[in-house]
């Protein structure tokens, strides 16, 4: 476009690693651990920790790689869209590799020879 010299460009996506968390209950328990220890000193600590069953402490929340506002995950998103725009997975697939074809071929003419730097 002619506005810069170089450009560089990059992103994140969250939901290939998701960490793994504690059980809710043992969350709020810790949480709410510095209200308990403020009224029984250590004692009161310890009897609030005393409250969780073991499966609470040593359990660990199970991964889910869902959106945490429509707790759906990204296939549903997109299943969900496909069907409302009547985009069906046959079109996608050829899509899909036509534009893989196009890129390999483009690559190949050295149409990108320009563009991409060797490291």
């Amino acid at each position: 476009s002619g506005h810069a010299n170089v450009v560089i460009a990059g992103g994140v996506e969250s939901f290939s690693d998701v960490p793994i968390r504690l059980s809710r209950p043992l969350r709020q328990a810790l949480i709410t651990l510095p209200k308990a220890q403020k009224k029984g000193g250590p004692l009161g600590a310890i009897r609030h920790l005393t409250k969780l069953k073991l499966s609470d402490i040593f359990g660990l929340e199970t991964p889910a790689i869902a959106n945490y506002t429509t707790g759906e995950v990204m296939g549903v998103s997109s299943d969900k869209l496909s069907a409302k725009f009547g985009i069906y997975r046959e079109d996608q697939d050829e899509f899909s590799a036509r534009s893989h074809s196009l890129a390999g071929i483009a690559h190949a003419e050295g149409w990108y020879d320009d563009e991409i730097v060797p490291y």
